[in-house]
C-alpha cells in the first residue's frame, strides 16, 4: 500500500512519478532503449514532417524516440540518492545482448569515484536455464555449472532427457508403407499437385501438414499472405466474367470487381477489423483492377482466347479424373489439380494450348525447381489438360498478380506509363520456338522485331527468336513433360514407402526451414546439419536440356 517506504513499478514513457529516493532501470539494453517505434497509420514520416509545417499532426518516429531520451533524462533528475541501470548479457535463448548506447555515455560523464559497476548472475527460474541449454550446441565451463545448478533444483531427469536427445541424429526411419497409405487415404483421395511440391521441399514438413493436418493457430492479422490470397480469390471469381474482357469498359471492370468484393468480403472478415484493414483492402481492389487490366490487354494483343477458366481435374465431384502416377508396387497414385486459366488457338485441325498459373508471391520460372521436383505445377498441369482436352503445348506461364512499383517520371504521358505497367507484368515461363506461335501471342511482333512486353521472348529482323527468349522446341516440350511425371512418379513412391525425413531444399541463400511452422518438430539446424539439405545448383537453360535430353 501507499506508504513513505514504498516500491513503485512504472512505465518510463508513461509515469510522472515525483520524489523518488532511488531509481531503478530495468533492462536498459541497446534493443530496447531506445526502442524504434513502429511506423503506424497511414503517413510516412516523411509526409508527417511535411504537414508539421502546416498543421497538428502525431509525432513521427524520431521525435518519439527522443521523447524517450526526455522522459529518461527527467527520472534521473528526479532520483535524490541513486540511479541504478540493470541490463542482461544474454536472451532467454542464450544469445547475446549488448547494454544500451548511453551506457558507455554514462560511464564518460560519470566521476569514477561515484561510478559503480558490477557484473551479477541473478537466480533464474530452472526451467528457463534449462530451455538455454538446450538451444546451446556444445558444453562449456559455465554450462557445466548451471547443469550442477540444475541437478540441485530438482532436474535431473530432464537434463537427461536434453543429453539424450542432443546425442540423437535426426530421425530417418520410414514409417510402415501400408500404415501410412491408409492414414493418407490414398486408395480414395487424390493428393494434389501443390502437395507434392511441398512434399519435394520437404517429407517430413509434407507428412506433418497433410498426414498428421497439423496447422498453426489462426491469429486475426492481416498478413502479406492474405494480401495474396484475396488477390488471388477475387480473380478466380471473376473467371467467368473474364470471357467478356476484351470488350468491357474500365468502368465497367471496377464495377465488376466492386460486385465480387460484396459477394466476397465474408470470405475476408479480417479486413474489417479496423479502419487500417479496410484501407488494405481498397488498395486491394486497385491492385486487382489494374491486374485485370493487364490480363484485357495481353488478351487484346493475342489471338489466344481463354478457353475455361479454373479448370478442375481430380478433386472431389469434378467432372474430370485425377492424374493417375503409375508406382512400383501396382498402386497408383490420384493427382488433383486446378488451373486457373487456360488458353488456346485453333488453327485448321490443329489446336495449341497455354497454361497460366497465378501467382501472388516472388515465383520465378525455373527449369532447375522442376528438375528438383519442387516446381511442377505447369508441366503437370498440361499435361491433365492434353489427356483430357488433347492439344498441342505452346506454353506454359506464371501470371504475378501483384503490380510492382514502378520507378519513373510521374508526369510521363499515360500510355507510356501503361506499356511500363504492361512490361512489369509481363508473363513468366517458357513458350514453343516457333516465331508463328510467338507472333499469334503478341501480335505487334508481326509490325516490327524486337522484344515483347507480354512474353518473354522477341523477334529477330530474319524472324528468328531472340537469343534472351525463354523459348523450347516441341522435342525439348515433350521431354520437359515427360520429366515433371516422371518426379511425380519418384515423389509419389517416396510417400508409398513411407520416407518422410526431414529434407529440406536448400535454394541459394534460401531454405525452406526459412519459413516452415513445423520447424521447431524436426530439429533440424539448416546451419550446421548441412548432410540434410538438398541443394538446387544454379546452372544455365543449356545444361538443362543437355541433362535430359
Amino acid at each position: 500500500p501507499p506508504s513513505r517506504d514504498q516500491i513503485q513499478v512504472a512505465d518510463l514513457n508513461r509515469s510522472r512519478i515525483a520524489n523518488i529516493q532511488a531509481l531503478y532501470v530495468m533492462g536498459f539494453q541497446d534493443e530496447y532503449f531506445p526502442s524504434a517505434p513502429e511506423e503506424a497509420g497511414l503517413l510516412s514520416d516523411t509526409e508527417r514532417r511535411r504537414i508539421a509545417l502546416y498543421q497538428d499532426v502525431a509525432a513521427d518516429r524520431m521525435l518519439r524516440m527522443g521523447e524517450q531520451i526526455f522522459f529518461l533524462y527527467s527520472a534521473i533528475g528526479k532520483a535524490a540518492q541513486k540511479v541504478t541501470f540493470s541490463y542482461s548479457a544474454t536472451d532467454g535463448r542464450g544469445g547475446s545482448m549488448r547494454p544500451s548506447q548511453y551506457v558507455g555515455q554514462f560511464e564518460a560523464m560519470i566521476p569514477r569515484d561515484q561510478l559503480y559497476a558490477e557484473d551479477s548472475v541473478l537466480p533464474m527460474h530452472p526451467d528457463w536455464l534449462l530451455d538455454i541449454l538446450a538451444r546451446q550446441s556444445e558444453d562449456t565451463a559455465k554450462s557445466k555449472e548451471e547443469k550442477r545448478w540444475l541437478a540441485r533444483h530438482d532436474r535431473r531427469e530432464l537434463l537427461k532427457l536434453l543429453e539424450q536427445g542432443r546425442s540423437e541424429e535426426l530421425p530417418q526411419e520410414m514409417l510402415d508403407q501400408e500404415e501410412l497409405w491408409q492414414l493418407m487415404d490414398l486408395d480414395h483421395r487424390a493428393v494434389s499437385v501443390t502437395q507434392l511440391e511441398q512434399y519435394a521441399s520437404c517429407p517430413f514438413s509434407y507428412f506433418l501438414r497433410y498426414g498428421l493436418n497439423i496447422r498453426e493457430r489462426e491469429v486475426l492479422d492481416v498478413r502479406p499472405l492474405d494480401d495474396g490470397n484475396v488477390l488471388h480469390a477475387l480473380l478466380e471469381n471473376a473467371g467467368q466474367e473474364l470471357k467478356a474482357l476484351v470488350d468491357l469498359t474500365d468502368a465497367e471492370i471496377e464495377e465488376r470487381m466492386d460486385r465480387i468484393q460484396e459477394e466476397e468480403q465474408e470470405s475476408f472478415s479480417r479486413y474489417k477489423a479496423s479502419s487500417r484493414y479496410q484501407y488494405y483492402w481498397n488498395k486491394l481492389k486497385k491492385s486487382a483492377v489494374r491486374a485485370m487490366h493487364v490480363i484485357q490487354e495481353q488478351i487484346r494483343r493475342g489471338e489466344f482466347v481463354p478457353e475455361v477458366f479454373e479448370w478442375t481435374f481430380g478433386s472431389s465431384g469434378a467432372r474430370r479424373s485425377a492424374l493417375q502416377i503409375q508406382l512400383a508396387d501396382g498402386k497408383s497414385l490420384m493427382l488433383m489439380g486446378k488451373i486457373d486459366r487456360v488458353d488456346v488457338l485453333r488453327e485448321g485441325t490443329d489446336s495449341f494450348v497455354r497454361i497460366l498459373d497465378y501467382k501472388t508471391g516472388r515465383t520465378k520460372w525455373n527449369l532447375w525447381e522442376i528438375f528438383e521436383g519442387v516446381k511442377l505445377q505447369l508441366p503437370l498441369y498440361m499435361e491433365a489438360y492434353q489427356e483430357k482436352e488433347g492439344g498441342k503445348p505452346a506454353g506454359l506461364f506464371y501470371f504475378h498478380l501483384i503490380p510492382p512499383v514502378i520507378k519513373g517520371d510521374q508526369k510521363a504521358e499515360n500510355p507510356k506509363r501503361e506499356e511500363q505497367v504492361l512490361k512489369s507484368m509481363q508473363l513468366d515461363g517458357i513458350l514453343l520456338d516457333d516465331p508463328w506461335i510467338v507472333e499469334k501471342m503478341d501480335e505487334d511482333l508481326k509490325e516490327k522485331s524486337g522484344n515483347s512486353k507480354i512474353i518473354p521472348a522477341g523477334l529477330t529482323k530474319n524472324g528468328a527468336l531472340t537469343a534472351n527468349s525463354s523459348k523450347a522446341s516441341e522435342q525439348q516440350f515433350q521431354s520437359l513433360l515427360a520429366l515433371a511425371h516422371h518426379k511425380a512418379e519418384e515423389l509419389g513412391q517416396g510417400i508409398a514407402q513411407g520416407h518422410v525425413e526431414p529434407h529440406p531444399v536448400k535454394d541459394g541463400l534460401s531454405v525452406t526451414c526459412d519459413y516452415c511452422p513445423y520447424h521447431s518438430a524436426c530439429r533440424l539446424d539448416p546451419a550446421k546439419d548441412l548432410q540434410y539439405l538438398r541443394r538446387i545448383d544454379q546452372h544455365k537453360d543449356e545444361d538443362f536440356w543437355e541433362t535430359i535430353l
